[in-house]
């Protein structure tokens, strides 16, 4: 009878704590979650505020600093800069959550755990491959797919060529001539172990087209406009939770011509 009692009281004791680490979990995570989406909510409202001088008092452009043109983003990248000097453009695509910063550190995975504050973040922030420069011919951009929906877990709906055909990407740079417009022309349903989008340099013309045939080759649609040699491309890269160690790859241009 003894014995009996002193199973049930550990028993009690480790549901009890089983409870009480759920309950813990729970709580961290949905305050995480307030936290994340109230950080770049606000950060996206902040670099779209305008601030403009009053006429006849335009205000000189720093130094280094990049102009937006008639690149169709409503994005002030330099406003992002400031706040945090590893900003190297900021991302939008219409239909998805995917608003966000895109950040590149001296350390590779700096911002695969780390919000846009350089805070302990399961999130992280969306950030450049380590091999690309920010001139680099090919944008390799990681982000999480979050199960709330939220950093990069949108890119699934590039599955259907349906969402592709009508939604708009826009990439707003520190560097000029990557901001704009990105037609996607290429989507990779792949894995871990596959590296066939791991291109960041064009070199020479006939590696570029290589390139782009053996990526529609193995894209899971097709499209009518394709890049052509000297265009910008930008591949976006999150995980695939549909299987393990899946990858989700979107790859898109803007035209130079």
């Amino acid at each position: 009878a003894a014995m009996k009692k002193w199973i049930f009281i550990l028993t009690l004791a480790v549901l009890l704590g089983l409870c009480i680490f759920c309950a813990w979990y729970t709580v961290t995570y949905v305050f995480e979650q307030d936290q994340a989406g109230s950080l770049y909510d606000t950060l996206a409202k902040d670099a779209r505020a305008s601030d403009k001088p009053e006429p006849g008092q335009d205000e000189p452009i720093p130094s280094g600093m990049a102009v937006n043109g008639d690149s169709g983003s409503d994005v002030d990248i330099n406003k992002v800069v400031l706040k945090n000097p590893d900003t190297i453009g900021w991302l939008r695509i219409r239909g998805t959550h995917i608003d966000y910063p895109i950040m590149q550190s001296k350390s590779p995975e700096f911002y695969l755990k780390r919000d846009f504050n350089r805070q302990t973040s399961k999130y992280g922030t969306p950030f450049l491959d380590e091999r690309c420069g920010q001139d680099s011919d090919n944008w390799i951009v990681y982000g999480h797919a979050m199960k709330d929906g939220t950093m990069f877990a949108d890119l699934q709906k590039f599955k259907s060529s349906e969402f592709c055909s009508e939604t708009e990407i826009t990439l707003t740079s520190v560097q000029p001539q990557k901001t704009g417009k990105y037609q996607v022309f290429a989507v990779l349903w792949t894995d871990t172990g596959n590296d066939i989008y791991q291109f960041v340099e064009a070199g020479d013309e006939q590696y570029f087209n290589d390139y782009i045939r053996c990526i529609t080759e193995n894209s899971l649609y097709q499209t009518k406009e394709l890049p052509q040699y000297g265009d910008e491309l930008m591949t976006l890269v999150t995980c695939d939770n549909d299987r393990t160690d899946g990858r989700i790859v979107v790859v898109a241009y803007k035209s130079n011509k």
